[in-house]
């Protein structure tokens, strides 16, 4: 079977049980079910959402933030002073 139909969850066995008795349209509730709780596990054991829950990591990333605010800050002014030149 594809796995990506038959996972190894309490909701993938509804879904496949659904659909094998032909309840479609619950055995596609179950698959979106499921699917929800793989990418959310998927998340959980990913290596940012590791690195996203180090404090240093998180400091890192703020500063990142604060930083392309800033740039795009400054754009912006640098955008409406040009056009407030032009208008003279």
């Amino acid at each position: 079977m594809d796995t990506r139909f038959f996972g190894d969850s309490m909701p993938a066995h509804r879904a496949l049980l659904h659909y094998l008795i032909g309840d479609y349209p619950n055995a596609a509730r179950w698959y979106r079910v499921a699917l929800a709780a793989s990418i959310v596990d998927a998340e959980q054991r990913s290596s940012w959402g590791a690195l996203r829950a180090r404090p240093w990591a998180q400091s890192a990333l703020a500063g990142v933030n604060a930083g392309v605010v800033g740039l795009l800050l400054a754009a912006l002014i640098g955008l409406a002073m040009s056009a407030i030149a032009s208008l003279r």
